[in-house]
């Protein structure tokens, strides 16, 4: 049915763009140093190629953002992603703890560009821990391309849509409540 595979096209998705995502942190997982002049150009490709993506930052081992695409939001390095808020905190240690991709609930974007969510992908050499690559998606932004490709959200008359994400509502339609249309989870 429909939002089986709506669900499942989101899942594949993000899927695809971690395994890609991944790449970045191949210095780490091969135990060297991940230089700035290699992880900028390959994030701020990411993030011109990849609709919905807002940044990407590179984490070291105790949280602290080292390297942020794009440039412009170079205020968070030097400072810990943990105590920045909104970071889901359970979400970020489940990455390391765990050795696991983890997404977050939604957060409201603290640029004001919308909802959105963080996918920490963790990084390890041999047993060891090396830090994070930590990606900020618009959910906005994302849905559009994913499933209206480029489409405004609001001109598919006929469709109420609605997505939740561990609970909560991640994007909603401005017709779903008085339309009762379909949720994805």
């Amino acid at each position: 049915n429909e939002i089986t595979y709506g669900a499942e096209v989101m899942t594949r998705d993000i899927r695809g763009r971690v395994l890609a995502l991944r790449h970045l942190g191949r210095p780490l997982r091969d135990g060297l140093a991940l230089p700035a002049e290699d992880f900028y150009p390959e994030a701020d490709a990411y993030l011109e190629n990849y609709a919905g993506l807002r940044a990407i930052a590179f984490a070291d081992a105790g949280f602290v953002a080292r390297y942020v695409a794009p440039e412009h939001r170079s205020r968070m390095i030097g400072r810990s992603i943990a105590d920045v808020r909104p970071t889901p905190r359970a979400a970020l240690e489940q990455a390391r703890d765990n050795r696991i991709t983890s997404v977050s609930a939604p957060i409201e974007l603290v640029d004001g560009s919308g909802r959105g969510f963080l996918v920490f992908v963790p990084l390890f050499h041999a047993d060891e821990f090396q830090g994070l690559i930590v990606v900020v998606f618009n959910a906005d932004v994302w849905l559009s391309q994913l499933f209206f490709r480029e489409t405004p959200v609001e001109f598919m008359p006929h469709h109420a849509v609605q997505v939740r994400m561990q609970g909560q509502v991640l994007f909603q339609s401005s017709d779903f409540d008085s339309v009762g249309g379909a949720a994805y989870r």
